[in-house]
């Protein structure tokens, strides 16, 4: 898929580029020096604006190794018909301040197919608030399957039974 790129003044090392053709996201980065304070927030104009198609969304999600110190890109969405400068919302969730370079990579463009749901008040059929399969054939509520034993080998049973041994977990 290709989309077009809108320059915002966007220095050409700055255009998004994947390090691998295979790789879900292309590098964003810093446009200039940024320290963010422990529980800051930065709003970081990366340049350039998208003409997303209809049906995707496009969004900046945060790098693995910038997470790992607390700093993470939050994920509003570029919709489709948005043309103006992308931005990266980036947080210091740590309890350290954290240096963002110029010229670093701040995030990851990520392109997604997006549902474009019509929200009524009414689907024309009855449903319940029952969730997670609580009901039997015939209406009879489930009971839920309990951890029997301990540790990080304990077993489910329901009835004294294992699932697939007869039992109804899992099922």
């Amino acid at each position: 898929m290709k989309i077009k790129i809108i320059d915002f003044g966007l220095p050409e090392n700055h255009r998004p580029l994947r390090s691998h053709a295979n790789d879900a996201g292309a590098d964003v980065y810093m446009p200039f020096d940024c320290t963010l304070e422990p529980g800051g927030i930065a709003k970081i104009p990366l340049g350039f604006g998208l003409e997303v198609p209809d049906g995707y969304a496009a969004y900046v999600f945060p790098r693995s190794s910038l997470a790992a110190k607390g700093v993470v890109c939050e994920l509003p969405p570029v919709d489709s018909g948005y043309r103006g400068e992308i931005h990266a919302i980036v947080s210091n969730v740590g309890n350290e301040a954290q240096t963002l370079a110029k010229d670093s990579r701040i995030g990851q463009l990520i392109i997604m197919p997006v549902v474009i749901a019509d929200f009524v008040n009414d689907l024309g059929g009855q449903r319940g608030a029952g969730a997670f399969g609580r009901r039997l054939a015939g209406g009879v509520p489930k009971p839920p399957c309990l951890p029997v034993g301990g540790g990080a080998q304990h077993s489910m049973r329901y009835n004294g039974q294992r699932p697939g041994a007869g039992g109804l977990c899992g099922r």
